[in-house]
């Protein structure tokens, strides 16, 4: 759906509510973004159990081939992809792979009627 519409109106109860870009809803209604990030080269976690203090929503869990998957929410108010790099690479991680997952149309209508309840 992203790619098939420039702009996106909402209807609720027979009236259109807001017309705006996925951009510009998101904007306004998401705030962060779901971010994996393939580590290598660390036995274990190495230590990075302590961002798990710092970032509610951090998450280790093993990968194949003797990788980690650190994931967690990048906020814009509060960004922390670059924390999560410069410690992983600082404890001695290679970063293999990179993946940010973007909220879908379903998901920004779901956020939406959350916040009007």
């Amino acid at each position: 759906m992203d790619n098939l519409c420039d702009r996106v109106g909402i209807l609720s109860a027979g009236e259109l509510k807001l017309v705006a870009t996925m951009e510009e809803l998101k904007e306004r209604y998401m705030r962060s973004e779901r971010i994996e990030v393939l580590v290598g080269g660390l036995p274990s976690a190495n230590g990075l159990h302590a961002l798990a203090d710092e970032i509610p929503s951090f998450r280790i869990e093993p990968a194949e081939q003797n990788n980690l998957l650190l994931s967690f929410q990048n906020d814009s108010e509060r960004p922390i992809l670059h924390r999560v790099l410069s410690e992983t690479i600082a404890r001695g991680g290679q970063i293999r792979r990179i993946d940010t997952h973007r909220t879908g149309l379903l998901e920004l209508l779901a956020e939406i009627e959350g916040l009007r309840q």
